[in-house]
């Protein structure tokens, strides 16, 4: 089977996660706050993921009041900046200190600078963010019968089949040890999306017959629980995507 690139599944992935909450929770380091805000959030964002997920401000001050709060609803977004956009990319939306996001590239460490306004002064924060590598969740993944090469695939979370021609797939999955499938569903597309629909984990796990449109390429999540180890109950989301 010939493997694809994935700009088109990117956009999608991001829209799903989005509405079942799977998004994996992203996770900054080392903070150094100017002026009245500090930049928080001890979570952990994994390569690949093209969450848009974006730093959250606090009042800088110890024990803020109520007056510190309502300060970081006057701050004005200047501007957002990665030290490496190979590791994570920042991006500006909009003037709101909300309004900016990160979106992690691949494993690595990158300082991000947050320039924003209060009050008619300009402060600086600067962030360092780690990104780490997705989780090797799944053994194998066998395709009506077949071994889908894992080494082949860019990013840990996906895995591409071009030029795919049946109205139905056997998909099964073999997680790796300390993990089990815990939800799966399907997504149908020609343009847009189509047919969603959920999924019994037993599917995957006996390699069930699944019926696609004909026509349509098909999406198929399945999320993995972390059962040992530092994850430990965690969900992570990994995707077969066949394409026609």
């Amino acid at each position: 089977m010939q493997l694809i690139k994935r700009t088109r599944l990117l956009s999608l992935f991001v829209a799903v996660l989005f509405a079942f909450g799977y998004i994996a929770s992203f996770t900054t380091a080392s903070n150094a706050a100017s002026g009245p805000l500090k930049a928080v959030q001890a979570e952990t964002i994994y390569e690949g993921n093209t969450n848009l997920s974006g730093l959250v401000f606090e009042p800088s001050k110890a024990n803020p009041t109520e007056k510190d709060w309502n300060k970081v609803q006057k701050c004005v977004l200047v501007s957002v900046k990665s030290s490496n956009n190979k590791v994570v990319k920042a991006k500006k939306l909009g003037s709101d200190m909300g309004e900016q996001c990160l979106e992690p590239v691949k494993a690595g460490k990158a300082k991000i600078t947050i320039k924003y306004k209060y009050s008619g002064k300009k402060y600086t924060i600067t962030k360092t963010v780690k990104v780490k590598k997705y989780p090797d969740a799944i053994e194998s993944i066998t395709l009506n019968g077949k071994s889908v090469n894992l080494k082949k695939q860019k990013y840990r979370f996906n895995y591409d089949v071009e030029k795919y021609k049946k109205t139905s797939a056997k998909v099964k999955i073999k997680p790796a040890s300390g993990w089990e499938i815990s939800g799966a569903y399907i997504y149908s597309r020609k343009g847009k999306l189509d047919n969603n629909k959920d999924l019994k984990p037993s599917v995957f796990k006996k390699g069930s017959s699944i019926s696609i449109k004909k026509g349509y390429d098909a999406y198929m999540f399945i999320i993995l629980v972390c059962t040992s180890g530092v994850n430990e109950g965690d969900n992570f989301t990994y995707i077969v995507g066949l394409y026609r």
